[in-house]
C-alpha cells in the first residue's frame, strides 16, 4: 500500500509518525483542514486506523525500517513525531528508551539528513529540570508521566 494518495501537488507535505493513535487521527483531520497533505508511516494491517486514508500518503513499515523512515521523510516541509506510549512492554520491545529516545533520534536524523526545517516532537511523558529514573540509551533521563508536580 505504500504510496496511496490522493495529494495535490499544491499542498505542504507534512511527515507524521504516529498518526494511527488516539492523538495522531486528530492530527490528520487537522491536517487536512489546514490544506496540508500528511505521509503516515503505518504498520502492516493498521491501515484501517487512519482517518482519510484516501487524502493521505501511506507508507507501510515501522519505526525500526530506516528506508520506510526515509520514505516518509523524503519531500515533507515538516515531520511530526507523534509515537508514544503511557507504559511499556519490554518483552515486546514496547519501552520509553526505544521510542522516545532511539527511534525519535532516528527520524530527527533522518529529516536533518533530507533538509528538513520543523520537527515537532509530541509526548504524552512529562519533562522536569533533573529527569527521572526510566533512564534512557543517550544517558538521559525521562520523566515518569505520573509522577506528580512535573514542569516544562
Amino acid at each position: 500500500m505504500t504510496g496511496t494518495t490522493s495529494e495535490q501537488p499544491s499542498l505542504r507535505r507534512i511527515g507524521l509518525f504516529g498518526g494511527t493513535g488516539f492523538v495522531g487521527s486528530y492530527l490528520v483531520d487537522a491536517l487536512l483542514a489546514s490544506d496540508f497533505h500528511p505521509v503516515l508511516l503505518v504498520r502492516d494491517g493498521s491501515e484501517a486506523k487512519v482517518r482519510q486514508l484516501n487524502r493521505c500518503t501511506i507508507v507501510n513499515g515501522d519505526i525500526d525500517d530506516a528506508d520506510a523512515i526515509k520514505r516518509v521523510v523524503d519531500g515533507c516541509d515538516s515531520i511530526i513525531y507523534n509515537i508514544g506510549i503511557l507504559r511499556e512492554f519490554p518483552k515486546r520491545g514496547i519501552t520509553y528508551a526505544k521510542l522516545q529516545d532511539v527511534a525519535a533520534r532516528r527520524v530527527m536524523d533522518t529529516a536533518v539528513a533530507a533538509g528538513v526545517r520543523r520537527f515537532l516532537l509530541m509526548s504524552a511523558n512529562g519533562v522536569k529540570p533533573d529527569g527521572t529514573q526510566v533512564p534512557l540509551g543517550s544517558g538521559l533521563t525521562f520523566h515518569n508521566h505520573q509522577e506528580p508536580g512535573c514542569r516544562l
